[in-house]
């Protein structure tokens, strides 16, 4: 994953991962936050890879829904690099 995109969903993650579902947040914080693998969180909880995957996707999803209707962090960042 690029790095900007690793930045967007941490930033979207701190506005809006109380939004998330328990199991999202969790796996969130572990591959985004910790930098854990797929296959290590996989591990973790005795799940597939690819429910790792598709539950990371979902979260994702979510964020940048959240994101697309609030704006919350565009208005955020976007009032930084104005006070630069």
């Amino acid at each position: 994953m690029e790095l900007s995109q690793r930045v967007r969903t941490n930033l979207l993650f701190d506005f809006y991962g109380s939004l998330l579902t328990e199991r999202q947040k969790e796996f969130v914080t572990l591959y985004f936050c910790d930098d854990l693998s797929l296959g290590e969180i996989a591990q973790r909880f005795r799940i597939s890879r690819q429910a790792v995957h598709d539950t990371l996707k979902t979260a994702k999803e979510s964020l940048e829904e959240y994101e697309k209707k609030l704006s919350l962090a565009r208005e955020v960042t976007t009032k930084a690099q104005k006070g630069k």
